[in-house]
């Protein structure tokens, strides 16, 4: 079995959905209704930052993850976070998910 970790805000974490609604275990249900074998794990923190991402990314995923999905930024456009300092956090964050050889899918939102 996959471990597919998604790393985010509200969105991953499901604010306001029971947990089965979320966007992790819909993801799971979707691919397992393909053949695959995963588990999908929720590092979703309602109100999350890139700098929030980056405080906890060591911790949050596990080292058994075989993808993880970095799902954040919307926050800090909506609190006006410079993007330099956006894309700096997600520089480090992808990183540090390579120096343990975890393969990144970087996801965003269309501003």
């Amino acid at each position: 079995m996959r471990i597919i970790t998604m790393l985010g805000d509200s969105i991953t974490a499901g604010y306001g959905l029971a947990a089965a609604d979320a966007l992790p275990a819909q993801l799971e249900i979707a691919l397992q209704a393909l053949g695959l074998s995963v588990r999908v794990r929720s590092a979703g923190v309602s109100g999350d930052t890139t700098a929030g991402g980056l405080a906890r990314v060591d911790f949050s995923v596990q080292d058994d993850t075989d993808l993880c999905i970095v799902a954040l930024g919307g926050n800090d456009m909506l609190q006006g976070v410079d993007p330099s300092a956006t894309r700096h956090n997600l520089d480090q964050i992808i990183r540090r998910l390579k120096a343990r050889d975890i393969p990144i899918l970087l996801a965003g939102m269309r501003a």
